[in-house]
């Protein structure tokens, strides 16, 4: 996955985070945070099917392979949360839903790193390309099902709670009324 990594607590004593967007390799730059630091995280990972990227090698791995490879990254990213912090995680199934992507990451989210659920949210993309299954066409017997949705999984560290100052809320009342819905029907970019 490659992370871009937000930070702006002034408070925070590690200069080399404060304020500054950092791009990289996240196997290379989440075991050099801080512990307890990090309050939100928001990635959409690469699905490793080989697709062709501009600046990434999405090699080909087994679906195991990846959940693998998926679960080593947030278990490394786990302590790195401060309590209450958020991890989300856009994912899409593979195969038009014959692979669960999202319910293997809720499996190991957590049972296997402890994390909490906070929400899991439906992404409809409003894309109709690709929505005819030419293979199954008017065919009951194995019939596909297109998928023209994501999952926004939404995790939190140790309590679903996060403490803040509500003087320094600015999310807007109609803001908070559109995106508090667990379906989000925006197209992507």
């Amino acid at each position: 996955i490659t992370i871009d990594l937000i930070f702006g607590t002034p408070q925070m004593t590690n200069e080399k985070w404060t304020n500054k967007i950092i791009q990289g390799d996240c196997l290379i730059l989440v075991p050099q945070l801080p512990d307890d630091f990090v309050d939100l995280v928001i990635t959409s990972p690469p699905y490793h099917i080989g697709m062709k990227y501009d600046i990434y090698d999405d090699i080909k791995l087994s679906h195991e392979e990846y959940i693998v490879w998926l679960r080593d990254i947030f278990a490394a990213l786990k302590p790195k949360m401060k309590t209450g912090g958020r991890i989300c995680i856009n994912i899409g199934d593979q195969k038009n839903g014959h692979i669960t992507t999202h319910s293997d990451i809720i499996q190991f989210m957590t049972k296997d790193l402890g994390c909490l659920i906070k929400t899991t949210i439906i992404w409809y993309k409003h894309q109709l390309g690709n929505r005819t299954s030419w293979g199954s066409w008017k065919s009951p017997q194995n019939p596909s099902f297109p998928t023209p949705f994501e999952y926004i999984l939404v995790f939190c560290k140790d309590t679903q709670e996060k403490i803040g100052r509500k003087e320094d809320i600015t999310i807007t009342k109609e803001e908070f009324i559109t995106n508090s819905l667990a379906v989000w029907e925006f197209p992507p970019e």
